[in-house]
């Protein structure tokens, strides 16, 4: 080693060379031993000599922590013969701190190319990783104060269009912050000439402009006031590109001004001196009344602490008395102040701790008590008359001496501990009258000692306590520990305030809390209690049970994520209405766990909570009420159609009556054509069928009774699906199957033949492009199962005949399986469809005390099942023969009255073919002067029910005051029942529907004429 040392030694050259680079090298052998470094290494090694450093290793220096690390590093390089180059590493310096690094090594080598040790340089790197940590840190927290703004900043280019803005701005706007990208800023101005007041105060500021107040209009159309500060934007040349700046909404302030002004006028004229303070005694506000007792201008003061006025109150004194007041929030306390011109003056102050926002003050409120002073130092100079005080007191009171032991009490500590006497009282320590243990487990000598001790400490000390009466009866109190000067010594003057009734009062308020507990979870409403930031603070059972969360999970959410986008955008604006008007009640929706939503209606108000401002608010399930208030919209359009229908059944019937009369009168003189004959009898059947569609559109709207009797399905089903087959193109495979059971129902077989119609007419639009298309139609018996009556509980029947029809088309949707139903719900294109055929199909259904269930799959197909109650009654064979008309005298006279001409000319040539003379009315008004000039030639009434002036029924009921036995024929285009509601007599009377048939009509004149 001694050569290899001599021969490196030996080379000054390379030694002034490794001295004069401005970093650290060293080299070592393969034991780690140095053997050489320059001047820098050795100062980082704490040593003044690079000699020093010589035969030591990494374990010998201040480094020895990183020894092992370094090591193995250069054991690594040797080993492999690679330099390891430019890495990081700390080292412990000789000063103890821990330097960063950044090393390269090298194999040394001898002049044989052997590895004889390590060759090693690095550079401090210390301040370059400090930067840079610095730099992230700088960035950091950059984007965090302009993602945390509380005002909204904006960035605008030269023609005021916006560039940027903060997320406060979404607050402010009342909007996504995309949404106010490339706006131009001055078409949010309610008032164009504030945005160019602005941009002059921009100029004449010289580019900055403070607290500009302007009105502008949010997104979502409120107006707010704001308070801008703003300057100009430049670029590197120093040209304007924009205009950048921060907003504040002011509305509220501006609000706040008047009252602001008001508490500022009271508080500067009150009759005492109000000081504001902060934690370093300096003043931050004092009124008027105080500036004037001090002599000062409320500037002067406004630069001054509390030392430069009070003498007694240096600053150690005012950081004893700051840490007093925080624990008391209150402290009476008396000082001097001194005025401007050095007169000092007595007063008494009443200091009060208040915290405001982030910050601490203490409110003092002082009056000079000069005169009181005087008053008081007369009253000090007897300590008899002090002493008669004492003995006085109702309060228990005590004096406590130096070495904290009782030395006097009055008659009232007595009695409240049950002694006779105050003698039994004195030289006892307080412990004494204590049990062994606090409430809080401290030794009650132990406590005591320390309670007085911080009395003596702070001047005064305030705590509670559990004390002992002479029967052992323990009882609380609150003790008051204050220094006095007592016979010439520093004392403590105890006072005590029996709390037990104050404990009772809060196990009461503790009891109601529980019960404020045990209310808010068993109420049948959800409860929400939340902050003004829209933070969970207490959600109730009902709540979170309702919507499938445990408490836990919604907890950890916001509002904002229970809300439906459409309901969510709206919350920012709903908290800003409760805040504005302090309540509010409003629908929205919830989403359930399961993704469903529910309805609901929310009360909310701003209650106080532990001295917080928060959401209160009422969440009421509304699913019922919105499936009432749809029943109702339902309702309402079925009586809109009721209203339609009826208006139009009744002038349809009554053209269809002019027709049937015509017919018939057109067959009576063609019986020897029989051609023509045949037409017209096609023709009356088509009227007939045209009468029983009038009958099924008022049935549907409920305007009309339908005509129930007894039949067979079977009969029904192989007859209606012929009819009603004709609708199914011939590219549809189609069969049908009935039962050979006869399966009979009570029903109206129009109303039958029109659900068959519906049903065939639905599966052939859902069969459109679809391959190899197919419907089945059948009927079975069905009896109702379990699971069948609990679908339908409001069936009362067990045993249904079931009409299916299945196609394999397109099949419906889940979300429109609940509108299929509904009247001008169809998902056809316009001219395709009413959205009445299954709404009419489902009416006939109800109709007939039946149910319509629907198994449907998308891109399977559809099938219908129509269940529908057999009848118990048996079956009546109608008899062919027609009640025979009996042959009246000819030239009996009816009174014929309707407001339709053609219906009256038409009738009035039939009745006359009949044999009957005729007298024509066009109303009641002219029919009933015709029945009083002619009432002993009239031998029966016929009348139309609807008409102007009178109608048939008001004609009716004044013809029966003058002839109780006339015989009366009502006719009607509606239901002729209805006829029947108002409740009249009905005797020698009766009632048709029009379009009537005119033997049928014969028959009832000829059973009812005179």
């Amino acid at each position: 080693m001694k050569e290899i040392i001599n021969q490196l030694a030996s080379h000054d050259l390379l030694q002034d060379i490794v001295e004069g680079v401005p970093i650290r090298i060293f080299w070592k052998d393969r034991e780690g031993k140095f053997l050489g470094c320059n001047s820098l290494v050795a100062r980082d090694a704490g040593l003044t000599s690079p000699d020093e450093l010589i035969g030591k290793s990494d374990f010998d220096m201040a480094w020895h922590e990183q020894a092992e690390a370094f090591r193995a590093d250069d054991l690594k390089v040797m080993e492999s013969g690679t330099p390891k180059l430019a890495f990081e590493e700390p080292l412990t310096s000789s000063d103890g701190q821990t330097i960063w690094l950044r090393t390269s090594k090298v194999p040394l080598r001898d002049h044989e190319k052997n590895i004889i040790g390590i060759l090693g340089a690095y550079e401090d790197i210390t301040a370059e990783k400090e930067q840079q940590t610095a730099l992230k840190n700088s960035e950091r927290v950059l984007k965090n104060i302009f993602n945390s703004l509380q005002d909204a900043y904006y960035c605008t280019d030269i023609e005021g269009r916006v560039v940027m803005v903060s997320p406060s701005a979404e607050k402010l706007m009342a909007c996504q912050r995309g949404d106010l990208l490339n706006k131009t800023i001055a078409d949010f101005y309610v008032h164009p000439e504030q945005r160019e007041k602005f941009l002059d105060a921009l100029r004449k500021g010289g580019g900055i402009v403070n607290n500009f107040e302007a009105q502008i209009r949010r997104v979502d159309g409120e107006i707010i006031w704001v308070s801008t500060n703003a300057h100009y934007f430049r670029d590197e040349q120093g040209n304007v590109t924009g205009v950048e700046g921060t907003i504040r909404d002011v509305t509220q302030p501006k609000q706040q001004e008047e009252e602001l002004k008001l508490a500022k006028f009271v508080l500067d004229h009150a009759p005492l001196n109000i000081t504001y303070l902060d934690s370093d005694a300096r003043i931050r506000y004092i009124n008027k009344t105080g500036c004037e007792t001090l002599g000062y201008t409320q500037q002067e003061l406004l630069q001054m602490s509390i030392p430069d006025i009070d003498p007694l109150f240096p600053m150690a004194v005012w950081d004893e008395h700051w840490q007093d007041l925080k624990q008391n929030i209150s402290i009476p306390l008396e000082t001097e102040h001194q005025r401007k011109n050095g007169e000092r003056f007595p007063i008494e102050v009443i200091a009060n701790y208040m915290e405001f926002g982030d910050k601490a003050y203490n409110v003092a409120f002082d009056r000079d008590i000069t005169d009181s002073k005087q008053k008081q130092a007369a009253l000090q100079e007897s300590e008899a008359r002090f002493r008669g005080l004492f003995n006085n007191s109702p309060d228990p009171c005590w004096i406590i001496n130096e070495e904290n032991m009782f030395t006097l009490c009055n008659q009232a500590a007595a009695d409240i501990l049950g002694y006779d006497s105050i003698e039994e009282l004195s030289s006892i320590h307080p412990s004494k009258l204590s049990p062994e243990l606090q409430p809080d487990g401290r030794e009650s000598f132990e406590k005591a000692n320390a309670m007085m001790a911080a009395a003596h400490a702070n001047g005064i000390h305030r705590f509670e306590w559990e004390h002992l009466r002479k029967n052992g009866e323990s009882f609380p109190v609150e003790i008051t520990l204050a220094q006095i000067e007592f016979g010439g010594k520093k004392q403590l003057y105890c006072i005590w305030r029996d709390i037990t009734e104050s404990r009772r009062q809060q196990q009461l308020l503790e009891t109601s809390q529980r019960r404020f507990s045990m209310l808010f979870d068993s109420s049948s409403d959800g409860l929400f209690i939340i902050d003004m930031q829209g933070d969970f603070i207490d959600i109730n059972r009902t709540a979170y049970e309702r919507l499938g969360y445990t408490k836990d999970e919604m907890m950890s959410m916001r509002l904002t994520e229970l809300d439906p986008p459409e309901f969510a955008a709206r919350v920012p604006e709903r908290l800003e209405q409760i805040i504005k008007h302090g309540m509010a009640t409003f629908e929205t929706a919830h989403y359930r766990k399961d993704g469903s939503i529910m309805p609901v209606e929310i009360n909310a108000r701003i209650i106080e909570l532990d001295g917080e401002r928060v959401f209160f608010s009422v969440i009421r399930d509304i699913s019922e009420r919105k499936k009432l208030e749809e029943q109702l919209r339902q309702a309402q359009k079925m009586e809109a159609i009721g209203t339609l229908v009826g208006g139009i059944a009744h002038d349809f019937n009554n053209m269809l009556a002019a027709i049937q009369g015509n017919v018939y009168l057109a067959t009576k003189q063609m019986q020897d054509h029989p051609v023509a004959a045949d037409k017209l009898a096609n023709i009356e059947k088509l009227g007939a069928r045209a009468a029983d569609m009038v009958q099924q559109l008022l049935t549907f709207a409920r305007k009309d009774n339908v005509a129930m009797r007894l039949f067979s399905l079977n009969g029904f089903m192989d007859d209606g699906y012929q009819l009603a087959k004709t609708l199914i193109p011939e590219n549809i495979d189609h069969q049908t199957r009935t039962c050979s059971q006869q399966l009979y129902i009570k029903g109206d077989a129009t109303q039958m033949q029109q659900v068959l119609m519906n049903l065939l007419n639905n599966a052939v639009d859902a069969l459109t492009e679809v391959e190899k298309p197919m419907i089945r139609c059948s009927l079975e018996p069905f009896a109702a199962t379990r699971s069948f009556k609990s679908r339908h509980p409001e069936l009362k029947a067990s045993h249904f005949a079931c009409i299916t029809v299945k196609d394999n088309g397109h099949g419906i949707p889940g979300e429109l399986m609940d509108k299929v139903f509904e009247p001008f719900f169809t998902t056809k294109e316009i001219g395709k469809g009413t959205g009445l055929g299954l709404a009419m199909l489902y009416g006939a259904v109800q109709t007939h005390h039946g149910a319509v269930e629907i198994d449907s799959r998308v891109g399977k197909g559809t099938t219908f099942r129509v269940y529908l109650p057999l009848t118990e009654e048996e079956q009546i064979t109608e008899s062919d023969n027609k009640n025979e008309i009996t042959t009246i005298e000819a030239g009996r006279t009816i009174l014929l009255v309707d407001d339709e001409e053609s219906v009256r000319n038409t009738t009035s040539e039939v009745l006359s073919s009949m044999g009957y003379r005729v007298l024509e009315a066009e109303n009641g008004e002219v029919a009933m002067q015709f029945f009083k000039e002619n009432q002993d030639r009239i031998d029966l009434i016929i009348t139309d029910v609807i008409m102007p002036r009178m109608g048939g029924v008001e004609l009716f009921k004044a013809v029966r005051l003058l002839d109780e036995a006339m015989p009366v024929i009502l006719v009607t285009g509606y239901d002729k029942d209805h006829v029947l509601d108002k409740g009249i007599e009905m005797k020698h009377a009766l009632v048709l529907n029009k379009p009537f048939d005119f033997d049928e009509l014969n028959r009832s004149i000829q059973a009812n004429i005179k």
